[in-house]
């Protein structure tokens, strides 16, 4: 069964528009709480993640160390934007621009989010592994290429014609010099 289609209403009533997206920037811009998923020197050119404070959610473009679009944004109550879903004019074709709601900023509210952001606090990293819930490296067992464990106290089967330094593989900057083995 297919899905029912979602009239133009509907449609308008299930994404958020890029004004409603720059009214939150703006409210970042005056103060608002938010966190990053990374910090800004991480990135030269990707995705910055911010969660703001009253619920809204905005994927910023880095590009090149710069500010570029905004590509995603959520509501608090879940409606979205994706960039390029909202043109000035649909009845233009392609000629029609895209709103992207940076695009609707001052050059100085732009210097000042990029500011903003350049200092922005992250999510808090993750706690280190210790090793305490896995075993360390060494204790693990070796498994044998078949499945078959193989006995860590045995040493491996040597051929009865080679012994010491001459069963260790030797280095190639030794076989040129006539030196020892690497060991």
């Amino acid at each position: 069964m297919a899905p029912p289609e979602l009239s133009d209403q509907q449609e308008q009533q299930t994404r958020t528009s890029a004004a409603e997206i720059h009214e939150a920037i703006e409210r970042l811009l005056a103060g608002e709480a938010f966190l990053a998923n990374r910090p800004w020197s991480e990135i030269w050119w990707g995705l910055m993640h911010l969660d703001l404070f009253s619920g809204w959610r905005i994927a910023i473009w880095i590009e090149r160390d710069a500010l570029g679009v905004c590509h995603a944004a959520t509501a608090a109550d879940g409606r979205n934007w994706i960039y390029g879903c909202q043109r000035d004019d649909w009845t233009l074709g392609p000629a029609a621009r895209i709103l992207e709601p940076l695009g609707l900023l001052s050059p100085r509210q732009r210097q000042a989010l990029e500011a903003r952001l350049r200092r922005a606090c992250c999510w808090p990293a993750p706690e280190p592994i210790d090793g305490g819930w896995m075993p360390p490296l060494h204790q693990l067992q070796r498994v044998h290429p078949r499945g078959r464990q193989s006995r860590p106290h045995r040493s491996p089967r040597r051929s009865p014609h080679r012994t010491g330094a001459a069963s260790r593989a030797l280095c190639p900057e030794a076989i040129a010099g006539g030196k020892g083995s690497m060991g």
